[in-house]
C-alpha cells in the first residue's frame, strides 16, 4: 500500500461528511459522503485534509460542522475551514520523527456563509497577509507547506496569474505548493528552494469529459531540517468507479509522460496567450456541461445567469478564440449564441451519444 509507506499523508477532502440532504446553493453538483465515510480516511492513514474548497459549504453551516466533528472524532487534523475565522485562518504543525511540518490551507470558495444566525468560514486566497502567516508559520516549523484550492478545471496549465502566486509563495518562505482544484494533473517545478505542484489531480473522484482527468498520482516527497529534498511521482489511474489503483507499466508511461509535457513550459513561464490556447476548449465544455444541469434543474433564473456569465469580457474573448479554433463558420456562431444552452453545447461539442442524468446530489463512494 503506497499510502501507508509515507510518514505523513496529506490530501484535499472535496465531500461534505453528513447526511444532511438540503442544499445551500442551487448548483450542479453537490457532493456529500456518509459520515462514516471518514474511517477511510483513517484506514489509508491521512494525517491532514485539506476543507477549503469549492463543496465543502454545499450543504451549509451543518454540513461543515457535521464535517469538522467526524474529522475531530478520529484525530484528523483540517485546513482552511472552521465555524470561526481564527479557526478558518488557522496552520496546523504536525511533528513527525523530530521534525515539524507546518500547513497552511487557502481556498477559491465563499469566504464566509450564514445559517439561521450561524456563520462558517473559509480561508480564501485573496485574504490580506498570506506572506506575513508564512514568514510567522517559519518560526514555529522546519517546513512550510501551502495547500491551494485554486485556478481552473479541466485545463492542463496554470494560469500565469496562479503561477505568479505560487512562486510568490515561495519567496514568502514557503517549501512545498500542493495545488488541487483543476482535476487534471499539472506539472511540477522546482523553483528557488521550493516544489510547486500546481494540481495534484483527482483521486477517488470520477469526471468524464477527457480521458485525462483519470490520470492521477501520489506525490512522495523528501522533507528535513535542510528542507524539500527528492521526489517522486507514484502513476495512479482513476477507475470507472471512482477508486483509484496503481497504474499497470502502459499506464504508468502515459502518466508520467503527460506529466512531463505539461511541466516544460513552466520553467519559461505560462503566458496568457499559452493557457487561453490550452483553455479555450475544455473550459467551456466543462462549463456549459455544469450550467446545462442548472438550467435543467433550477429553470430560466440560471439560464438568464448563464446569459451574464457568457457576457464577462474574457470569456467572451475566450470564446472567441474557441471560434476561430474551431474555423466556425457564422451560422455556427448564431447557433451557439441561440437561446438555450443544450444547441450551444451541441453545436460546439457534438450530441453524446449517451444522455447523462442531472442528479442535485452526487454522493462519493
Amino acid at each position: 500500500d503506497e499510502l501507508g509507506k509515507c510518514d505523513l499523508l496529506f490530501g484535499n477532502n472535496e465531500t461534505v461528511l453528513t447526511a444532511r440532504t438540503r442544499q445551500f446553493f442551487q448548483k450542479a453538483y453537490s457532493i456529500r459522503s456518509p459520515r462514516a465515510s471518514a474511517d477511510y480516511l483513517v484506514k489509508a492513514g491521512f494525517d491532514i485534509v485539506h476543507l477549503a474548497n469549492n463543496h465543502i459549504f454545499d450543504f451549509g453551516v451543518d454540513g461543515v460542522r457535521d464535517t469538522l466533528d467526524e474529522l475531530a472524532g478520529r484525530s484528523i487534523a483540517h485546513l482552511g475551514v472552521g465555524l470561526s475565522e481564527a479557526e478558518a485562518a488557522a496552520h496546523v504543525v504536525i511533528e513527525k520523527n523530530g521534525l515539524h511540518v507546518g500547513f497552511i490551507g487557502v481556498g477559491n470558495c465563499e469566504k464566509r456563509i450564514e445559517e439561521y444566525g450561524v456563520p462558517a468560514f473559509a480561508y480564501t486566497i485573496e485574504a490580506d497577509g498570506l506572506g506575513e502567516r508564512i514568514s510567522s508559520l517559519r518560526q514555529e516549523a522546519d517546513i512550510v507547506v501551502v495547500s491551494a484550492h485554486w485556478d481552473n478545471e479541466c485545463i492542463d496549465l496554470p494560469h500565469p496569474k496562479v503561477q505568479a502566486l505560487a512562486r510568490k509563495l515561495i519567496d514568502a518562505g514557503a517549501d512545498l505548493i500542493l495545488g488541487h482544484h483543476p482535476h487534471i494533473p499539472h506539472g511540477i517545478e522546482r523553483y528557488k528552494q521550493g516544489v510547486i505542484a500546481y494540481s495534484l489531480g483527482n483521486f477517488q473522484f470520477k469526471c468524464d469529459l477527457r480521458p485525462e482527468l483519470d490520470y492521477s498520482f501520489i506525490l512522495s516527497v523528501e522533507l528535513s531540517q535542510k528542507g524539500v529534498g527528492g521526489y517522486k511521482l507514484i502513476p495512479v489511474m482513476v477507475q470507472a468507479d471512482s477508486r483509484p489503483k496503481l497504474a499497470d507499466e502502459r499506464e504508468a508511461e502515459t502518466i508520467l509522460r503527460f506529466i512531463e509535457n505539461v511541466s516544460t513550459p513552466l520553467a519559461r513561464g505560462i503566458t496568457v496567450e499559452m493557457f487561453e490556447e490550452a483553455a479555450c476548449e475544455p473550459f467551456f465544455k466543462d462549463n456549459l456541461d455544469a450550467w446545462a444541469k442548472r438550467i435543467d434543474e433550477y429553470g430560466e433564473a440560471h439560464w438568464l445567469q448563464c446569459m451574464q456569465w457568457l457576457g464577462d469580457p474574457e470569456r467572451a474573448h475566450r470564446f472567441w478564440l474557441l471560434a476561430r479554433k474551431k474555423q466556425w463558420t457564422l451560422h455556427d456562431l448564431i447557433e451557439s449564441l441561440g437561446i438555450a444552452i443544450k444547441p450551444v453545447k451541441a453545436v460546439m461539442f457534438g450530441n453524446s451519444s449517451e444522455e447523462q442524468a442531472s442528479p442535485r446530489v452526487r454522493r462519493k463512494r
